[in-house]
């Protein structure tokens, strides 16, 4: 099934091992989640800023608006040359807006939709 038809089918699509190899990105993000004390807002699920894990406080659950707080993300990640390519093969004519972008980071042991369902329920 190609990208178009498991996006049409599914609704998303999962792009394997595209981004593992670029040690500035995790870095970036790793340094960035370093400073969550600095820009924590639990006041809303929605709320610009870090949201906090309800059973980890000093546990990142959610950056909401990542673009705000990392711009340069957007250039290393969403404009990375395969996101591109698969967007145009999915969409050819879209326009692209990035400015809502939310960031899940990964832990040990767990998935990122069971993390999202996690904060969300």
């Amino acid at each position: 099934m190609g990208l178009k038809e498991q996006f049409d089918s599914e609704g998303y699509i999962i792009l394997k091992g595209i981004l593992t190899n670029h040690k500035e990105i995790i870095e970036s993000l790793r340094h960035l989640l370093s400073l969550s004390s600095e820009f924590t807002d639990n006041s809303h699920w929605n709320s610009t800023g870090f949201v906090m894990s309800p059973t980890n406080p000093t546990q990142v659950q959610k950056v909401q608006s990542l673009g705000l707080f990392a711009p340069h993300i957007l250039d290393m990640v969403f404009r990375h040359s395969a996101i591109q390519s698969a967007l145009a093969e999915i969409r050819p004519i879209c326009n692209q807006d990035f400015f809502g972008t939310k960031f899940f980071p990964m832990y040990p042991g767990a998935q990122a939709s069971e993390q999202k369902e996690f904060y969300q329920n």
